[in-house]
């Protein structure tokens, strides 16, 4: 058996079940990108009230 000449890019998925699993990595990247950034924005909102907090606790 000749192996240089079997099709390796496509081991036996269809390309429905190609394209289906390429929209379900894109979704979950695109949640977990999401998820990233919306806890970022949720810190970067407290960082004044936490900056404040321990201004107001300093002693010169």
């Amino acid at each position: 058996m000749n192996t240089s000449t079997q099709n390796t890019t496509n081991p036996g998925f269809s390309p429905e079940e190609l394209r289906a699993a390429i929209r379900a990595g894109e979704e979950l990247r695109s949640e977990t990108i999401y998820q990233a950034f919306s806890a970022a924005f949720r810190y970067l909102k407290q960082v004044p009230s936490r900056l404040h907090l321990t201004g107001t606790h300093r002693h010169a």
